[in-house]
C-alpha cells in the first residue's frame, strides 16, 4: 500500500526537492511575468535607442536628427541605454521572488 504525499505536505516538511511556493500577489496570478517582464522592459527601452543618421559617421557626437518623432537624438544615446540598464535590473528585482521559487543546484553531470 503506498501513501500519495501532497505537494504541501512535503513543503511543510521542509524537503529540499520542492520549489517554495510564490507569494500571495501579482506574481502568484501571473507567473510568466517572472520571465517576461525584464524582457519586455529590456526590449521596449531598447526601442527607444536612437540612431546615427544615414551618412554619419560612427563616432560623431552631433544630433543625429529627430527619432521616431519623441525628440530622442543620437546625443542621448548614452542616457537611453542606462536607463534601458537601470530599469530591467529594476524588473527583475521586482520578479525576485519568482526566482527563488527555484531551488539552486549545481551538478557538473546536469540536472
Amino acid at each position: 500500500m503506498s501513501e500519495h504525499v501532497d505537494q504541501s505536505d512535503r513543503a511543510a516538511a521542509g524537503s529540499p526537492d520542492l520549489a517554495a511556493p510564490l507569494p500571495p500577489g501579482l506574481l502568484s496570478r501571473y507567473p510568466w511575468l517572472t520571465f517576461l517582464l525584464p524582457f519586455l522592459v529590456y526590449m521596449a527601452v531598447g526601442s527607444l535607442e536612437p540612431k546615427p543618421s544615414p551618412g554619419m559617421a560612427p563616432d560623431v557626437t552631433a544630433d543625429g536628427g529627430d527619432w521616431l518623432g519623441l525628440g530622442i537624438e543620437y546625443r542621448h544615446y548614452s542616457l537611453i541605454y542606462t536607463a534601458k540598464i537601470v530599469l530591467t535590473v529594476v524588473a527583475m528585482i521586482f520578479v525576485l521572488p519568482g526566482y527563488r521559487t527555484f531551488r539552486f543546484h549545481i551538478s557538473l553531470l546536469g540536472p
